[in-house]
Order: C-alpha cells, then sequence, then structure tokens
C-alpha cells in the first residue's frame, strides 16, 4: 500500500482506503493517522473504526466513512 499510495502522491492523485471493520485498532493508532495523511490519503470507508483511531483521522485532516451496513458485506470493483 505504501508504494502505492506514494506513487498516487507523486502524481498528485487523491487516494480513498477501503477498510474492514474495526479499522485502526492497534496500539500506534496516533502515528497511523499522521502515516495515512502524509501518503495523500483523503479519506478512508470502511465497516468500522476504532473510536480514537477515527477522531485522529478527523484531527488529521482526512474522512472517515463509515459503510451502510446493507453494502458492507459486497465491495464491487468498477467495470472499465
Amino acid at each position: 500500500m505504501q508504494e502505492a499510495a506514494a506513487r498516487y502522491l507523486a502524481c498528485a492523485i487523491p487516494t480513498v482506503i477501503v477498510a474492514g471493520e474495526g479499522y485502526g485498532a492497534g496500539s500506534a493508532r496516533d502515528w497511523a493517522a499522521k502515516v495515512i495523511r502524509l501518503l495523500g490519503v483523503r479519506a478512508v470507508r470502511g465497516r468500522g473504526f476504532e473510536r480514537i483511531y477515527r477522531t485522529n483521522l478527523v484531527m488529521m485532516g482526512d474522512l472517515p466513512l463509515l459503510l451502510p451496513a446493507s453494502s458492507a458485506s459486497k465491495v464491487t470493483r468498477p467495470s472499465i
């Protein structure tokens, strides 16, 4: 993920992360939110966020987007 995010950042392409449930759980939540911002990520879509991590994302200027329960079980790729 870091390599892809660095490429998008170099090309000035905003990035969105699609995450599962409990995103951000762990011991380094504050640093993890900072790294996400430094890599150019603008939003995180997930089925659920760890409370403190969600707050840290907001403080860093990123947007945590909660997926609705009806769509959380199925993530599809757009057809090209």
